[in-house]
């Protein structure tokens, strides 16, 4: 209502503007008809040019050219001979005529442009400072959430709309949340877009032309929604012109801020829900150390004095004890506390160690160890660490394998690397599961009923990553899988035949 009253009173006074050039070309004309015999028609057809140069000024080309055709019928009328009337007795008298309506056309046409240029000037500067503002907004917000609320409040003030709001897509989900909304009261009762508006992939004007749902995009990814509503009718090219395309540039890096704050605070979290899981790992394992070491004490006794079960506890003891190890070594890991002893190590010495550790759990599978034939394969690596992850994954070769077929376990050089192949005829390792097994507490083929905390591999490939070395694995032909352990070897002397 307010904007009609001004509407219609601005209509009113450029009326009445109009009419005042209208009375001011009259009475100039009625001066200088009393004054005719003593002036010629330069000096009026100045006058009335500099008429029609101030109403174009004043109230643009449209007036100026209407002023510039009533004065051209005036001069004709009053002040070229026969006077009058509209004929012209002296040809010349048509050049002053022409002339005059030429140059006050020009002249009206001439200062519109510099009116529209300058107009333009002052609209783009104006719209300059708006972004700066709206920039400075965005900036000066401490969080994320104030910052959005900002630039939805100066996205409502410079477009003149009743509300701005402003949606967050919700990950890759087709749903958008509300996170700004600017009124122009400063208050309002929250609303949600309805389930056909969220799915808009361009701007979309509805029914009753009152609101337009604006897709907001960083780097052609979208990003939420921007919605604009006003009591009166709008149109798309509300937010297609290049200001309002910016603004909207503008909510759209403010969402795109907003996601990545969250993103990074949930990282925070989980990495101090990592840290607090590593230090209770390592409190724990530490603390079951010592009442492993008393039971397994008492079952030795209790074999020696003939009790058979106690067997049944040393093993389970022992099996106890690697997963408390493990444990540690994953904390020590994560903590950077391991740090390798670099010794000479045989390839050969290796081999033995790890089934000689691993006895409990290979009893009395078939394990069959090779080392390839001509120089004896020397390791630079820690031996204690090494022989870990060797164990590590050949108990898991074991648990994955067929009781009825081999363990193959062979060491031989490649170039400056000494490789140990451990190949099983087990399962396999489906596509899904080829990273997630390196990952700590996860296993492979849960269908296979096996033991294990899925600790073994990824401390395995941990523990050979600390050396500089690496865990990998294949396929093998006839089915199964093999493992490759990789540490750097150094220069070997020539022993012959080289067999464990």
């Amino acid at each position: 209502m307010e904007a009609r009253k001004n509407g219609n009173a601005q209509s009113q006074l450029t009326r009445l503007e109009s009419i005042s050039w209208l009375l001011i070309a009259a009475v100039a004309t009625w001066a200088l008809v009393t004054i005719r015999g003593s002036i010629g028609s330069a000096q009026v057809a100045l006058i009335y040019v500099l008429i029609v140069l101030g109403a174009s000024a004043r109230r643009g080309r449209r007036l100026g050219l209407s002023l510039a055709a009533g004065c051209f019928f005036a001069f004709n009328f009053f002040f070229v001979p026969p006077y009058a009337t509209l004929t012209v007795a002296n040809p010349s008298d048509w050049i002053v005529l022409l002339a005059f309506l030429t140059t006050s056309a020009v002249a009206a046409q001439l200062l519109h442009r510099s009116q529209n240029e300058a107009d333009l000037a002052r609209q783009r500067t104006l719209e300059l400072r708006r972004l700066a503002t709206a920039g400075a907004e965005g900036l000066q917000a401490a969080q994320a959430d104030d910052a959005i609320v900002a630039i939805a409040r100066v996205i409502r003030e410079e477009l003149g709309t009743d509300e701005c709001e402003v949606y967050l897509r919700d990950g890759d989900k087709d749903l958008v949340r509300l996170v700004a909304r600017a009124t122009a009261a400063g208050t309002g009762s929250e609303r949600h877009i309805s389930h056909v508006e969220r799915r808009v992939a361009d701007i979309v004007l509805t029914a009753d032309a009152s609101t337009i749902i604006v897709p907001l995009q960083v780097r052609a990814r979208p990003v939420g929604l921007l919605r604009l509503h006003s009591g009166r009718a709008l149109s798309s090219g509300v937010i297609q012109h290049p200001f309002a395309e910016v603004l909207a540039y503008y909510a759209a890096v403010g969402l795109e801020r907003l996601r990545l704050t969250a993103d990074a605070e949930h990282a925070d979290a989980l990495r101090e829900a990592d840290r607090l899981k590593d230090a209770l790992l390592a409190a724990v394992s530490h603390d079951l150390r010592t009442p492993l070491t008393t039971i397994k004490a008492a079952a030795h006794e209790m074999a020696v004095d003939g009790d058979q079960r106690a067997r049944t506890i040393e093993v389970e003891t022992d099996r106890l004890n690697r997963y408390v190890s493990n444990l540690l070594d994953l904390s020590r890991l994560n903590g950077g506390a391991l740090k390798p002893s670099f010794e000479i190590v045989p390839a050969a010495d290796l081999l033995g160690a790890a089934v000689q550790q691993a006895a409990a759990i290979l009893a009395d599978r078939d394990v069959r160890l090779s080392v390839a034939p001509g120089k004896q394969i020397l390791a630079r690596c820690d031996f204690v660490l090494t022989l870990h992850a060797l164990v590590n994954v050949l108990e898991n070769a074991v648990r994955y394998s067929g009781s009825e077929y081999p363990v193959e376990v062979h060491a031989y050089l490649d170039g400056e690397w000494m490789r140990v192949d451990i190949a099983d005829r087990g399962t396999g390792i489906r596509e899904a599961d080829r990273e997630r097994i390196f990952q700590p507490f996860e296993r492979g083929d849960h269908s296979v009923r096996v033991g294990g905390a899925g600790l073994g591999l990824p401390i395995a490939r941990r523990l050979l990553e600390v050396q500089s070395g690496t865990l990998t694995f294949a396929d093998r032909a006839g089915g199964g899988t093999v493992f490759t352990l990789s540490v750097p070897s150094t220069e070997p002397a020539d022993l012959g035949d080289g067999s464990l």
